[in-house]
C-alpha cells in the first residue's frame, strides 16, 4: 500500500488482486508434483534420468529406489555416478551410439547390460527417450532387470538342445505336421530311412508324400476324426513311402500338439522301423505254418499208408488167383498200380513232414555228388550244359545218403523242368562259416561251420508273388499233370530233418539259385577259413555307391554298411546308379552294384563308370553263382564278386579287401 496526501488529508492507496485461481494452480502443480514423486518412488522398474549435455553430460541427476536397489547401490549413491560406472567395461562404443540415437529424438528399446557395485554383469531390457526442461536435455531411461527371464530362457534352450540332440541321435523317426498335414519338424533318422534331404519334407503334405495311395484316404479321415474328438490313438503302425518308392513299416507313438490356449495346432509322432521285424515275424509265421502242414501231412501220410497197405495187400492176392489175360486182371493191375503211386506221393509227403525213417551216417557229400554225377546229366536234355564245381577237401556230414541223393535229383529235375529250350545248370559245394549276424539278417542259421550245396539253373525264374509258396505240399508252377508239388517240399522236409537249411534267389527269365546248408561233423578234420571266424571285421568311412534294383536287399545292404562308418549312396536301377556316379564321382570310393538290373545290366553300368573314372573301384553282387554269371557273358574276367544272399560279415570284409586294393578295381 501507499499512502498520499489529498486536500490536507493523508489518504492510503491499497491495490487487491484476487489470487485463488493463481493459489489452486500452485496446489494442483504441488499435487501433481507428489503424485508423479510417488509413482516415480514407487516405481517397480527403475528409473534413471541422466544428464545430457554440458559438464554433467552422462551423469545420473536422479534415480529411483527400484534403480538403486537394481544396480546395488544407496539412492544417494547412485545419483551422481557416471553411466559409464554402471555400464560394462567393454560397452563404451554401444553406449555412445546409443546416446547419440536417443539425442536424434528416437526412442529406443533394447537389451544392454548394466554393472552392479560388486561389479557382476547383468541383464536389463531397457526403453530411453530424451527430454528437454528449462532449455536443458535429459534422458529418461526405464529399466528392467532381466536375468531371471535370461535364465530361464536359457534354460528352456538347454533343454529344447538336450531334446533335438535325442531326437536326433536315436534310431527313430521323428516327425511333426500341423493340421493340415503340412511337415514342420523332421529329425535325420526319418530323412536317412527315407532317403530324403530336409529341404523336400519340410512344408510338404504328408498324406501326398509319405502315405501310400492305398492309405491316404483312410489316414487322412481318421486325422479328421481324431482332431474332433480331441483325442488321437497314441499306438499304431503304418507304412511310409520313401524316396525310391519302397515302403517301410513304422510303429508310432503319437501325440497332438496343443497352443497355450489348449487349441489343437498339430500331431507329433515318434516311430520305430519295424520292416525288418514284419520281415522276421513273416518269416517266423511262414515256418510255423510249413510245421503245422508238416504235422498235417505226416498224419494224413501215415492214416492213407495203412490204407495203402490193406488195397495194395488185397491186390496182390487178387492178382494172384486170376488167370492171364482176364479182363479182371487188368482191372486190378490197374489199382495196384495206382496204389503204388499213392504210396509213393505218401513217402514224399513223409519227407516234407520229416517223418521218414532216415540212416544217417558220416558222409562225404562231394562223394556223393560224384558218384551221382553221370545218372543226374543222363535226366537232362542236349541242350542243357552241366557243370559241376566242388570243393577240394572233403565235406563230412551227418546224412543219409539215399535221402541226400533224392534232393539233387529233384534239384536237377526242377531246374531241366525250368529250361525248356536249354541253358546252363551248376552244381557246387563249399564250406560256409554261419555267425550269430547271419541268424539276424537272414531269420535262420546257428553259428557253426557248414557244407553248402548251390544248384543253379538260367531257367524261367519263379515269380516273385508265389516265391513264399515254392515248399508248400501240392505247390507247383508247373502245367497241370506235368508234378505233383511235392518235389519242393519234400527236399525241405529232408533238409530239415538234417538240421540243414535252404534258400533260395530266383529272378523272372533270368534264372533261380538254391543254397542247402549241412552242418558239418567232422569240422576239426577240415581247414576251416580262419579269417572268416578270427579276423576283425572293419568298417571304414569311405562313401559307397549301392546300386540294387531289389529294395529289401538295397535296404539291408545299406543298412549293414552305414552300422560301420560308412557314407552311402543309393541307386534303385541301372540308369540311376549312373546318374548317381556322375553327380557324385568326387566323392565316391566304391560302387557297389548288382548285375542283372532293369533299365541297365550290371555290365552296362560297370562300362558307363568306368568310361568316366577308370581308376574307379567296383564290387558286383549277384544271387547267381559266378560260373552262371559268366557262362551268360555278362561280366569279363578280373571281376570283383561276392554272392548273395549277403552275409554280413562277409560284406564287410569283401568291401573292405576291395577299397584297400591298389588302383582300380573291376572287370577288365
Amino acid at each position: 500500500a501507499e499512502t498520499i496526501e489529498v486536500g490536507g488529508e493523508l489518504l492510503a492507496i491499497s491495490i487487491v488482486r484476487d489470487i485463488t485461481e493463481e493459489k489452486k494452480a500452485k496446489e494442483a502443480v504441488l499435487a501433481s508434483e507428489q503424485r508423479y514423486r510417488a509413482i516415480f518412488e514407487n516405481a517397480s522398474e527403475a528409473i534413471l534420468i541422466i544428464d545430457a549435455e554440458g559438464e554433467q553430460e552422462g551423469t545420473i541427476v536422479s534415480a529411483n529406489p527400484a534403480a538403486a536397489a537394481m544396480h546395488g547401490y544407496p539412492v544417494h549413491e547412485l545419483i551422481g555416478l557416471h553411466m559409464r560406472e554402471i555400464d560394462p567395461p567393454d560397452s563404451a562404443d554401444n553406449a555412445r551410439m546409443r546416446v547419440e540415437r536417443i539425442l536424434q529424438g528416437e526412442w529406443i528399446n533394447e537389451e544392454i547390460h548394466h554393472r552392479r557395485k560388486d561389479g557382476s554383469i547383468f541383464p536389463v531390457d531397457l526403453s530411453a527417450g530424451a527430454f528437454e526442461l528449462n532449455g536443458h536435455r535429459y534422458i529418461l531411461g526405464f529399466e528392467r532387470d532381466i536375468s531371471l527371464r535370461k535364465e530361464t530362457e536359457a534354460a528352456l534352450q538347454e533343454s529344447e538342445r538336450r531334446l533335438s540332440e535325442m531326437l536326433e541321435k536315436m534310431r527313430l523317426v521323428a516327425v511333426i505336421h500341423d493340421l493340415s498335414g503340412k511337415v514342420t519338424f523332421c529329425n535325420q533318422f526319418f530323412l536317412a530311412t527315407t532317403g530324403l534331404q530336409l529341404s523336400e519334407v519340410i512344408g510338404n503334405d504328408w498324406f501326398e508324400c509319405f502315405v501310400p495311395d492305398d492309405e491316404r484316404q483312410q489316414q487322412r479321415a481318421r486325422l479328421r476324426d481324431m482332431i474332433a474328438q480331441g483325442r488321437i490313438e497314441p499306438h499304431s503302425e503304418s507304412r511310409i513311402r520313401t524316396k525310391s518308392g519302397d515302403t517301410r513299416f513304422i510303429a508310432w507313438n503319437t501325440t497332438l500338439l496343443r497352443d497355450p490356449d489348449g487349441t489343437i495346432s498339430g500331431v507329433a509322432a515318434i516311430g520305430e522301423d519295424i520292416t525288418e521285424r514284419r520281415r522276421l515275424e513273416d518269416q517266423l509265421r511262414h515256418a510255423q505254418k510249413m510245421e503245422a502242414v508238416g504235422q498235417l501231412a505226416g498224419g494224413i501220410a501215415h492214416d492213407f499208408n495203412n490204407i495203402l497197405t490193406a488195397t495194395i495187400g488185397y491186390c496182390h492176392l487178387l492178382l494172384a488167383q486170376l488167370p492171364e489175360g482176364e479182363r479182371t486182371r487188368y482191372y486190378a493191375e490197374q489199382i495196384l498200380s495206382s496204389s503204388e503211386k499213392a504210396a509213393s506221393l505218401t513217402q514224399s509227403l513223409l519227407a516234407f513232414s520229416r517223418k521218414q525213417m532216415l540212416n544217417p551216417q558220416p558222409i562225404d557229400l562231394n562223394s556223393v555228388l560224384a558218384h551221382m554225377r553221370d545218372f543226374a546229366a543222363r535226366l537232362l536234355p542236349e541242350d542243357i550244359e552241366f557243370q559241376t564245381d566242388l570243393a577240394d577237401q572233403p565235406l563230412v556230414i551227418m546224412a543219409d545218403a539215399g535221402q541226400i541223393e533224392q534232393v539233387v535229383l529233384n534239384m536237377v529235375t526242377n531246374a531241366r523242368d525250368a529250361m525248356p529250350f536249354g541253358g546252363y545248370l551248376s552244381i557246387r559245394t563249399e564250406i560256409k562259416y554261419m555267425d550269430e549276424n547271419h541268424a539276424r539278417f537272414h531269420g535262420y542259421g546257428k553259428p557253426g561251420v557248414y557244407a553248402l550245396l548251390t544248384v543253379s539253373d538260367t531257367g524261367e525264374g519263379i515269380p516273385e508273388d508265389l516265391q513264399k509258396h515254392v515248399f508248400e505240399p501240392f505247390f507247383t508252377t508247373k502245367a497241370t499233370g506235368k508234378g505233383t508239388g511235392l518235389g519242393l517240399s519234400m527236399v525241405y522236409g529232408i533238409i530239415k530233418q538234417h538240421d540243414g537249411y535252404i534258400d533260395f534267389y530266383s529272378a523272372l527269365d533270368e534264372g533261380t539259385t538254391f543254397r542247402i546248408y549241412f552242418p558239418l561233423v567232422s569240422a576239426d578234420a577240415i581247414p576251416l577259413p580262419a579269417p572268416e571266424i578270427s579276423q576283425p571285421i572293419a568298417g571304414g568311412s569311405e562313401t559307397i555307391l549301392v546300386i540294387e534294383d531289389n529294395s529289401l536287399v538295397r535296404n539291408i545292404t545299406c543298412q549293414i554298411l552305414r552300422e560301420h562308418g560308412y557314407s552311402i549312396l543309393e541307386a534303385v536301377d541301372g540308369e540311376d546308379g549312373i546318374a548317381a556316379y556322375q553327380q557324385h564321382r568326387e566323392v565316391v570310393d566304391l560302387v557297389i552294384c548288382d548285375v542283372i538290373m532293369p533299365k541297365k545290366s550290371g555290365k552296362e553300368v560297370h562300362d558307363a563308370i568306368v568310361a568316366m573314372n577308370p581308376e574307379v573301384k567296383i564290387l558286383f553282387t549277384s544271387g547267381y553263382t559266378a560260373d552262371i554269371i559268366g557262362k551268360k557273358g555278362i561280366l569279363g574276367k578280373g571281376l570283383q564278386f561276392i554272392r548273395k544272399p549277403l552275409v554280413p560279415a562277409d560284406l564287410l570284409r569283401k568291401v573292405r579287401e576291395v577299397l584297400d586294393l591298389p588302383g582300380e578295381a573291376h572287370a577288365d
